[in-house]
């Protein structure tokens, strides 16, 4: 309802309406007083959040500048890279140059290394070939020899028993003067004569044929030699065993392969009880009787697990100068330690060779303390 002319209305009515007006000035005074005091609250609420706003701009701008010299620092410092990367990329290319020149020499190296190989495999092979041969010609040697001393053991007996019947029949030509009895004197007399010529020529033939084997002998060892240094120096490893025996390396493994085939019994000596551990015991059946010469204090936990083995039997070997093995009576390696301090030797199959040199082997055997 809007408030009426003053003009047209009496004295009291002014006066009333007056007081309207003053009533709603007042009510709007207070109304704008009480939306001042909200501005102010605004306005003080406003400059707080300017002035963290101005803070926080402050601080936007401090990070701002640092990060703009951080950048600046990291542009000279990708500039570097980028120059030390292209420093590292012409190194690179020159690497990489090199490497293909290198590349190709190693190629050609390959390819002469790999026709060395071949070359010294075949050579291998044929050389395997040729001792193969003279182990057979040197087994027929042997055996040629031991019939040769066989014959001459039974001739000397022979002669032996004609010189005792000699001295009988002299015996009784001293006693009677039989001419009977001297002619068969002079018959005896020249088989003796006869016997000592065929003696003499057999040693003749006896001590030719050991210098010859010996000759070829030095002549196997000079190529064996020689073969190995070849392998040596093409760093080709050697046989894993052989029939030849040079160093413990090649004793250790022909030992380990000759023990592999054992079928009923084996005895084995071992300077180096190191090598034993080599040796597949668990692998043996329990029938197999193992007779092993070793050095036992230099390794008593070993020792004493194979003592726990019923079939195994172990002696106290510290003399130490024979690699050997003897299996089934059918194969026997052989190798004595020489002067520098390795061993060397031979691996024999005749029964002949192993009844031989099987005599030292057990013999050695017989007088070893029993551990």
């Amino acid at each position: 309802m809007g408030i009426p002319d003053i003009d047209k209305l009496k004295d009291k009515e002014k006066v009333a309406v007056l007081q309207q007006r003053i009533q709603f000035q007042n009510e709007t005074i207070e109304n704008q007083k009480a939306q001042i005091n909200e501005l102010k609250t605004e306005l003080t609420q406003l400059k707080e959040q300017l002035d963290k706003f101005s803070n926080s701009i402050q601080n936007q701008t401090s990070i701002i500048a640092e990060q703009q010299r951080t950048l600046k620092d990291q542009e000279s410092t990708i500039l570097e890279q980028q120059m030390s990367i292209s420093q590292l990329q012409k190194q690179l290319i020159e690497l990489q140059n090199n490497l293909e020149n290198a590349n190709k020499q190693l190629q050609g190296m390959e390819e002469t290394i790999r026709k060395k190989t071949e070359q010294l495999k075949t050579e291998n092979i044929e050389l395997k070939t040729t001792l193969d041969e003279k182990q057979k010609d040197f087994n027929k040697k042997i055996e040629d020899y031991e019939e040769t001393i066989k014959r001459l053991r039974t001739q000397i007996g022979l002669l032996e028993q004609k010189e005792k019947e000699l001295n009988e029949l002299r015996e009784k030509i001293s006693a009677s003067d039989s001419s009977s009895l001297e002619k068969r004197i002079l018959d005896m007399e020249k088989i003796l004569e006869e016997a000592d010529a065929t003696i003499t020529k057999l040693e003749k033939e006896l001590q030719q044929t050991k210098q010859n084997m010996e000759a070829e002998i030095n002549v196997r060892d000079v190529k064996i030699q020689e073969y190995e240094r070849l392998l040596q120096k093409e760093g080709i490893k050697k046989p894993t065993a052989s029939a030849i025996i040079t160093d413990k390396d090649t004793a250790n493994e022909t030992i380990k392969d000759i023990f592999s085939r054992t079928k009923s019994n084996v005895m084995i000596f071992l300077p180096d009880i190191n090598f034993l551990e080599n040796l597949d015991f668990d692998s043996l059946r329990p029938i197999i009787r193992v007779h092993l010469a070793v050095p036992v204090h230099k390794n008593m936990n070993l020792i004493n697990q194979l003592k726990m083995k019923p079939n195994v039997e172990i002696r106290d070997y510290t003399e130490g100068i024979i690699w050997g093995i003897i299996r089934d009576n059918e194969e026997l390696m052989i190798a004595p330690i020489g002067e520098n301090n390795e061993p060397s030797g031979l691996v024999v199959k005749g029964d002949a060779q192993i009844d031989m040199f099987g005599t030292i082997i057990r013999s050695t055997w017989t007088r070893l303390k029993r551990f």
